[in-house]
Formats: C-alpha cells, structure tokens, sequence
C-alpha cells in the first residue's frame, strides 16, 4: 500500500496514469511525503521518496508546473516527452514540462526528489523559461550547493533528514542569489481562477505583457498555459474521485463540452477521461501530493 501524505504544491497536483494501456497486476510499492520547513515553503514543496518493485508498462506523466530535482538510489527511470529522449540520469534536475511526461521503470527503483513551487527554480538563480522540457544538470541551477544537496539525498538515514540537510544548503543558495519572486503560491492560486488581461495586471501590478514575460521567466509557463493546466487538474480530480457523467463534470470545470475535455485530458495524461478512471500507476503518488486547485 503507498503511504501518503499531503504536500503543499501551489494550485493543483498531477497526476501519473498507466499511459500504454491499463496495468491490473498487483504494486509493490511505497511512498511517503514531507513538508518543507516554513521558511523554505515559499521555494521548496517538501520531498518525496519512492521504492517499487520493476514491472509494468510506462506511466505517463501529467504536467503540474512543479520542478524536481531527482536522486536515483537504485534503479532509473527513463523519461521521454514527444518520443525524445529527456533524461536517463541519475541526478537530475526536471524542468517544468508543457505535455504529457512518458515514465520507463528500469527494474527495482528507489528514489528520493526534492519538489519546487513553480518559481521556486528562479528563486535559486536559474531561468525557468531556458529550460523548458529539459532535464539539466543541477549545478546549473544550484552552483556549488549542488553537491551537498545530492550527498543529503543520497546519505541521510531517513526523508526527513535529508529534506532538512538539504534546505540548509538551499537557504545558503537563496541568499546568494537574493531574486525575489513575483508569482507566489498565492499569486498562482488567483490566476488559476481568475482569467482576462485586467486580473493579471491586478494581481502582479505590472503591465499584462511585462506580467505574461515575467511569469514565463519564472515559472516556464504563461498564465494561458497555467489556466489551461488547472482546469485540467479540476477535471481530473473529478473524474477520478466522483462518479459524476463525464458531461457534467465538463460543464462544471469550463470546457466546451465532453470532446473539448477528453482532448484535454488525453493530451496531458496520456488516457481518455474513461481510461482515467480506471487506472493505477506505480507513479501516481509522486504528483498526487495536494488537494489541487480549487
């Protein structure tokens, strides 16, 4: 059984799917979850820690908006975004991506990840929007705290404490790169559900355009790209926790109609809001860590 526990992701948590076909073999698995310190919160999510036996086919991924920066302990997880090849790392950091993220399991796998908010990865000194759809070296971002973030990963005696080495190291790096981020966790609660050029130039004071590029920048979506991603994370949420029609839950989320939404759907999680409902993943705890947008 995965043992979860909440998160604190910014608007809406993803969600990872059996994208090659629905998996019915038993998982052996187990996960757990643990909160960044409140003086980390407005960076940093938490950290996650996953073991699983091998097995199964791919999952597939959806975008949430959040990075990660991924230690293998054992095992490896290959991940590919349009048929090219992301990563096959075993220290990575995972930029924010805009589809549907196909995951290979490679045996027995034992992972631990740190899980940013959005703007979390500017904060530290890097460029959200030079990285989209990128899987970089950590150093990139992380300069020389990047091997003391990754010794933390790797060694601790248990989650928690590699979660607290590593934000001793992450705090260092804030400081130095003294950025100050523009779309908070509550920022992108309120775009999440307020849409139209005059809100985002309320909610940031700046100009619409100067806002759309700063976002960009930071976070390596649009507001366009963010609105679009929570609408799908509404509809989700509903079509895999209700037994709502799938007609009504496209009204009450905003699409179209039903085709509008299963287009959506199977665009960012690799399944047919049908297939959705009936799925399981090993992966599915890493980015079902929130209650999501509301």
């Amino acid at each position: 059984m995965f043992e979860r526990k909440t998160l604190i992701p910014p608007d809406f948590a993803g969600i990872v799917s059996g994208g090659h076909g629905l998996w019915e073999a038993p998982i052996t698995a187990s996960f757990q979850a643990v909160n960044a310190s409140p003086a980390l919160a407005p960076v940093l999510c938490g950290a996650w820690e996953l073991t699983a036996d091998g097995g199964g086919p791919p999952d597939m991924a959806a975008p949430d908006g959040c990075p990660e920066l991924v230690v293998h302990l054992s095992g490896g997880v290959r991940r590919s975004l349009n048929g090219a090849s992301l990563d096959d790392a075993g220290y990575a950091l995972v930029q924010p991506v805009t589809g549907g993220l196909l995951l290979e399991q490679c045996g027995r796998i034992h992972i631990r990840a740190l899980r940013f908010q959005p703007s979390g990865i500017f904060a530290l000194g890097g460029q959200a929007s030079a990285m989209r759809n990128l899987a970089v070296n950590p150093a990139e971002i992380l300069g020389d705290a990047a091997q003391a973030v990754e010794a933390a990963l790797m060694t601790a005696h248990s989650l928690a404490a590699a979660l607290r080495q590593a934000e001793h190291h992450l705090a260092r790096r804030l400081r130095e790169s003294g950025r100050q981020t523009v779309f908070t966790a509550a920022i992108l609660s309120r775009l999440a559900a307020e849409r139209g050029d005059a809100a985002l130039e309320r909610m940031t004071g700046w100009t619409a355009r100067h806002a759309r590029r700063l976002m960009l920048n930071e976070t390596g979506h649009t507001p366009g790209e963010y609105q679009r991603l929570s609408q799908f994370h509404r509809a989700r949420r509903l079509i895999t926790e209700t037994g709502l029609s799938l007609s009504e839950i496209a009204a009450r989320t905003g699409y179209v109609d039903q085709a509008h939404m299963t287009r959506r759907v199977k665009a960012y999680a690799g399944l047919t809001p049908r297939q959705l409902r009936r799925s399981i993943s090993v992966f599915g705890p890493l980015h079902a860590l929130g209650e999501g947008a509301a």
